[in-house]
């Protein structure tokens, strides 16, 4: 929500942002990689995409990565706790 307000109200301005989450920047015009204090990559985020080697598609893959990760976990978190419901009512037909 925040994120949209930002895009809308400043669209035709010049903005520079300072970013730890790429869901932020990733539609922006260019994108500066900053790696040990120094600028290690700047040009558009689907341009830098396009080149594995990039330092921003690394991060990209990585979030990626993560993401999916973390959705096998909840995944599992989910089939643990219908696994615990169903012997629980297993049980209890059993009585």
């Amino acid at each position: 929500m925040v994120q949209k307000l930002i895009n809308e109200e400043f669209k035709n301005c010049t903005m520079l942002t300072v970013a730890h989450r790429l869901q932020t920047i990733i539609k922006s015009d260019k994108v500066m990689v900053m790696s040990y204090g120094k600028v290690a990559e700047f040009e558009a985020p689907q341009t830098l995409l396009k080149n594995p080697k990039s330092h921003f598609t690394k991060l990209v893959n990585d979030l990626q990565k993560e993401e999916k990760e973390s959705e096998i976990e909840k995944k599992k978190e989910e089939l643990m706790k219908n696994g615990d419901k169903s012997s629980d009512s297993k049980s209890q037909d059993s009585n």
